[in-house]
């Protein structure tokens, strides 16, 4: 459309008013009602500069929504006040500001709107598709990326979806302006005049220019805002990472690759781990390689051949500043710097010294357990063998023998004395050895050793209890806890060679949670036992293996390396925990922890310390399936005046206590045999022989035994291999029912 030349029309001029019209003149003001026929010139004049209004309130409007683009502070509020000024400076009915969402339905999404609308907006339904919803102004100018004009609402039929809402408000025409960005429509602004036929081509250049500003302006608010969004989400990044790698227990560093690589970067929990500040590190260019353990140098040096970009995990010890060492997990990669083309190393150092002591103590539980599966496999075979050798050497040694022919029988007797209290000693760590555990005091446990140890320790180390006088009970068995308090005592006395203190201390304890997992305890309430001695005491690489069985610092062959393993079994054995500290040259202290018996201690009946038992007539029934047991057996019952039934295995026993019309007093039986076991004889007998009395023997582990039950109260157990005074103290107890 063109336009004649005329003059601007400024805000607040009348097109109206005449030239010869007289300012301040009120009735120039008011509109004039003409009775004389309107010519045709005045009527094109009116329509221009009516035009001519439209084009100058969209040119203030546009104006105004350059310097509102120029001000916004958020994308939201400037579409709302580029909403405001169209409608407040171009005199629109309605603007409103639409985004073509990328969902299934690909619905238009009101953003922003001013003017009269008057629920409009949520009364319609407009799209993008090839829906009717879609085929509207909004959704073609969306869709087709250009501009879409309604001259008449009432009468295009593209409007036909929105025309009774639309006309009920006064929307005469419309406009649907897309917002474009790098060419592609992501929206549009729609503007509604109450004037049919708006929206001609010069306002619809301006307002295209618009349009244009608009979506120029939401692409700079949406970069600055994503600018500023990434600038927050790095800030967060880095702070998170700063926070991981300056609070999590491990050293970050970054450093150039090789042995004599500087480290370029180190974390502060150096401090934590190594007692040295990162300052420190970077300062001396040889620090990583010189507190590397030597020993360590070929692991910690792969890196130097190792691919780049392919993960690398190295342990390897270094040293603290206060001298000790500690385990350190690396897990590096090797990279080419950009700039330099150097190999760096950039990797995390971890302390896994806990979890190396723990795979330390796994590693000799294996062994313990590997050991004992050993003793346990050949105990049995092993203590009936050791029973014949000393059984008959005894016998030989009660006959007149030359002086020579009884040096050998002694020889042979206490060789087969040590190998039995070996064999006790190899069960003993593995925990395996049977015990008849037993109701205790301590205190007496301590002052009988000591008076013992008095006689034999010598007069240069001062014996000291500090027992406390109210001491709770606890259920051991007493020979085991003798043996335990004397291998303690002759470790001590062996720290001690130029004389010194052996203390011996009780104490009733609480354990907490913490220190029972320390100790590997259940926590609750337990007696504790230390020994303490004033003697050369250990270094730590001697104290880490202390517990492990044939470790010794004693010369070759004064000593089995058991003893301590043998106490450590023990204490475990009987529920409790046992903890070792000392220094080199200052003293050794172990803790021993058991577990405080509710009732009270039972009263432990004196050894007959002369050595001698009487004998009886009573008739005694041996099971024993090893024949050459079972006649020595035999012969050592009938020395001491007993007639004696011998049956090779539970059949026969019950057909000779079925046969036999006399009474048998007592049945002697194997625990373990082919067939039927001990106990299943025992219940078949006492069906037949009620008033019999048992003794069971065995030469099997604690874990065998405790399956066929005979270690129960009141059960009478012979422990394999047993002498001649034995079988007769524990025969003759057993019938006279103590």
């Amino acid at each position: 459309m063109t336009y004649p030349k005329s003059q601007s029309i400024g805000p607040g001029e009348n097109p109206s008013l005449g030239e010869n019209s007289r300012a301040g003149d009120p009735s120039a003001s008011a509109p004039r009602i003409s009775t004389e026929k309107t010519s045709p010139e005045s009527l094109n004049e009116s329509a221009i500069n009516k035009e001519l209004q439209r084009l100058n309130r969209a040119l203030r409007a546009l104006s105004a929504c350059n310097q509102a683009l120029s001000q916004a502070g958020s994308e939201l509020e400037l579409l709302q006040q580029i909403c405001d000024l169209i409608v407040r400076l171009g005199d629109y009915r309605l603007a409103w500001i639409g985004y073509a969402l990328p969902n299934e339905g690909k619905t238009v999404s009101p953003m922003a709107f001013a003017g009269h609308e008057a629920g409009y907006l949520a009364g319609i339904v407009v799209t993008w598709s090839d829906d009717p919803s879609g085929q509207g102004p909004v959704g073609g100018a969306i869709r087709e990326n250009r501009v879409q004009v309604i001259a008449d609402t009432e009468s295009d039929a593209r409007f036909a979806p929105w025309r009774d809402a639309a006309l009920q408000r006064g929307y005469a025409a419309m406009i649907a302006l897309p917002l474009r960005v790098a060419g592609t429509c992501f929206g549009t602004l729609a503007i509604y005049s109450a004037q049919k036929g708006s929206f001609e081509n010069s306002e619809v250049e301006l307002l295209s220019e618009m349009a244009n500003n608009l979506a120029y302006g939401i692409t700079a608010i949406r970069s600055h805002e994503e600018g500023k969004r990434a600038t927050a989400a790095l800030r967060e990044a880095e702070a998170r990472y700063r926070q991981l790698v300056e609070e999590v227990p491990a050293i970050s560093y970054l450093a150039e690759a090789g042995a004599q690589g500087p480290f370029l970067y180190v974390s502060p929990q150096i401090g934590t781990v190594l007692g040295y500040r990162a300052e420190e590190c970077l300062a001396d260019p040889s620090f990583w390689w010189s507190h590397v353990n030597a020993e360590d140098h070929a692991t910690a040096i792969l890196e130097d051949t190792w691919e780049e970009g392919r993960p690398l995990c190295v342990e390897y010890r270094m040293r603290r500043r206060d001298g000790c060492e500690v385990w350190l997990r690396d897990d590096l990669v090797i990279l080419r710097d950009p700039t330099t083309g150097k190999r760096l190393t950039r990797g995390i150092l971890t302390d896994i010294t806990e979890r190396r002591h723990l795979e330390e103590q796994l590693r000799n539980a294996h062994q313990l357990e590997a050991v004992g599966r050993l003793a346990g496999g050949v105990a049995h075979d092993f203590n009936n063998i050791l029973s014949i050798i000393m059984g008959h050497s005894e016998l030989l040694l009660t006959g007149n023998q030359d002086e020579r022919t009884r040096t050998g029988l002694e020889q042979i007797r206490r060789a087969a004395d040590r190998a039995a209290s070996l064999t006790q000693q190899l069960l003993a760590f593995s925990r395996k050895q049977v015990l008849q555990p037993t109701v205790l005091d301590l205190n007496e446990a301590v002052a009988d050793v000591q008076k013992m140890l008095a006689r034999v320790i010598g007069e240069d180390i001062e014996l000291i209890a500090g027992l406390h006088p109210s001491l709770a009970a606890v259920k051991a068995d007493p020979g085991q806890i003798e043996q335990v308090l004397m291998n303690l005592a002759v470790n001590a006395r062996d720290a001690m060679p130029h004389g010194g203190k052996l203390i011996m201390e009780t104490s009733n304890v609480e354990v907490a949670a913490d220190e029972a997992r320390e100790l590997e305890l259940e926590p609750g309430s337990y007696v504790m036992l230390k020994v303490i001695d004033t003697g050369h005491g250990m270094e730590p690489g001697t104290l880490a293996h202390i517990f492990e069985p044939f470790f010794t610092t004693k010369p070759m062959g004064k000593g089995t390396g058991l003893g301590l393993a043998t106490v450590y079994g023990i204490v475990k054995q009987s529920g409790g925990g046992i903890d070792v500290t000392s220094k080199f040259g200052a003293g050794t202290e172990f803790t021993i922890h058991l577990p405080a018996a509710g009732s009270v201690p039972e009263r432990i009946q004196p050894q007959n310390a002369a050595g001698k038992v009487a004998g009886g007539s009573e008739t005694v029934l041996v099971v024993e399936d090893e024949p050459d047991l079972r006649e020595l057996t035999r012969i050592f019952l009938e020395a001491y005046g007993y007639k004696v039934l011998a049956a090779n295995n539970a059949e026969q026993a019950l057909q000779m206590a079925d046969a036999f019309p006399q009474t048998i007093d007592l049945v002697l039986t194997d625990v373990i045999m082919p067939g039927m076991s001990g106990r299943q004889l025992v219940e078949k007998i006492l069906l037949r022989r009620p008033k019999a009395r048992i003794v069971y023997m065995t030469g099997y582990t604690d874990d065998m035994v405790v399956q066929h039950k005979v270690l129960e109260p009141g059960v009478n157990l012979l422990q394999k291999p047993f002498t001649k005074f034995d079988l007769a103290e524990r025969v003759r107890a057993t019938l006279d029912g103590k």
